[in-house]
């Protein structure tokens, strides 16, 4: 960042957008400024601004694997962030990141404490990002598959009908 350049942080706003999409074009535009866009998921000020970073990480993360990859342990430790909003854009960046080991256990740990979250959002990711991973990991699918099922029947709208889409893609329904 030269010094005429505005930090992250300063670009971001509280207003509706956010100045969201500005701060992911700069991102991508020099991808070593991810970095500084997680801290200020992590230690910023204000908890709305906060939340557009993680919105804008989450963005990126659609785009560009490699630029969260790297970033993977961090975004997990942000995963019981007080802010709803930053929860469930972790949850959807966690299907992105290729995981391994201790960070993969903790990565679905952290997803089906999510299903125990107090936001629907925070579940649907949840379980949308459990049934994603299950579909590349067929032990995790054996264990996804039932309470998916189960939620199907049980859990909130929201939830029943993401789970009702993830049973037929599980099944092999291309209408997904």
């Amino acid at each position: 960042m030269s010094n005429q350049e505005p930090s992250l942080a300063q670009l971001l706003t509280r207003d509706a957008d956010g100045n969201v999409d500005e701060v992911v074009g700069q991102v991508m535009m020099d991808p070593t400024r991810i970095r500084e866009l997680v801290q200020v998921m992590r230690g910023g000020k204000d908890p709305i601004i906060r939340v557009r970073a993680a919105e804008a990480v989450e963005k990126i993360s659609r785009f560009s694997e490699s630029n969260v990859q790297a970033l993977s342990g961090v975004l997990l430790e942000l995963s019981d962030a007080d802010e709803m909003e930053i929860r469930w854009h972790v949850a959807q960046m966690i299907p992105r990141m290729v995981l391994e080991g201790e960070n993969y256990t903790a990565a679905v740990d952290t997803l089906y404490n999510y299903l125990e979250d107090s936001s629907a959002l925070v579940r649907v990711s949840a379980i949308t990002s459990l049934g994603d991973l299950a579909f590349r990991d067929p032990d995790l699918k054996h264990n996804v598959r039932p309470l998916v099922e189960e939620l199907a029947k049980t859990g909130s709208p929201s939830v029943r009908a993401r789970c009702r889409k993830i049973l037929k893609s599980f099944d092999g329904d291309s209408e997904n």
